[in-house]
């Protein structure tokens, strides 16, 4: 469930000051065998929710864990900044960071999915130009026409950055060609008129849906890992 930022997260946000438990969340690499490399790498961004304390949570572990031969990165935003922010100097230059992270680990793979759920959907969006594909379920698609606690929390993004996002999310989007967002008619449906429906970016309301959050939803009915299942499968590898 994608909820407000917690106040000892807003705390962390606005002083700068990252204590090690949401530092240690920030990147969490699991290969399925030690000393081995899989085929594919699940990258699962981390969105908004957070537990009793305000520690972030390390979104569709356990999912990525059931998936075959796949090795999984698990990245948490400890500003959540929608990973716009520099986790080490807070500058506005944080896909510099984890881009440069991102690009040392990625060229032992053959096959690269990002997954992610509300603002882990947008960072995935955000970074799809790295990915063969992307799966985002409501993800914020704009920061500069959000609304409610969306529009309270983006106001912390200089407005240079906010008002890019939308262009920033369509030309990562195209150099992937293979991008699936999914939102449940329960929430934030607006979101889907900032983002573009072609034939490289694939948006759908999922009017079954009955919950908040599609990826619960698809847990509760037990669909969630052959969902994942499905879409890495039709994702060839790299040549």
């Amino acid at each position: 469930m994608c909820i407000p930022l917690s106040i000892r997260a807003k705390f962390y946000a606005f002083t700068g000051y990252i204590p090690k438990d949401l530092q240690d969340l920030k990147w969490n690499y699991r290969p399925k065998k030690e000393g081995s490399t899989a085929p594919t790498l699940v990258i699962a961004f981390a969105g908004g929710a957070v537990q009793m304390g305000g520690i972030p949570i390390l979104e569709f572990s356990r999912t990525v864990s059931q998936l075959e031969d796949c090795d999984a990165l698990l990245l948490s935003d400890p500003h959540q900044a929608w990973y716009l922010q520099d986790c080490e100097t807070r500058s506005w230059k944080g896909q510099e960071e984890w881009r440069g992270l991102l690009n040392e680990l990625l060229p032992n793979y053959k096959r690269i999915i990002m997954i992610g759920n509300c603002l882990g959907g947008t960072a995935a969006l955000l970074f799809a130009d790295l990915a063969d594909r992307v799966i985002a379920f409501g993800p914020q698609t704009t920061l500069y026409h959000s609304k409610g606690k969306y529009k309270l929390n983006s106001m912390r993004v200089p407005s240079v950055i906010s008002e890019r996002v939308e262009h920033m999310i369509d030309q990562s989007a195209l150099t992937c060609g293979s991008v699936y967002v999914y939102f449940s008619p329960k929430k934030d449906t607006y979101m889907e008129h900032y983002i573009r429906n072609s034939e490289y970016l694939h948006v759908e309301i999922v009017n079954e849906c009955d919950m908040e959050s599609i990826p619960q939803w698809l847990k509760k009915n037990e669909q969630l890992v052959q969902f994942m299942t499905n879409h890495i499968k039709a994702t060839p590898f790299r040549k």
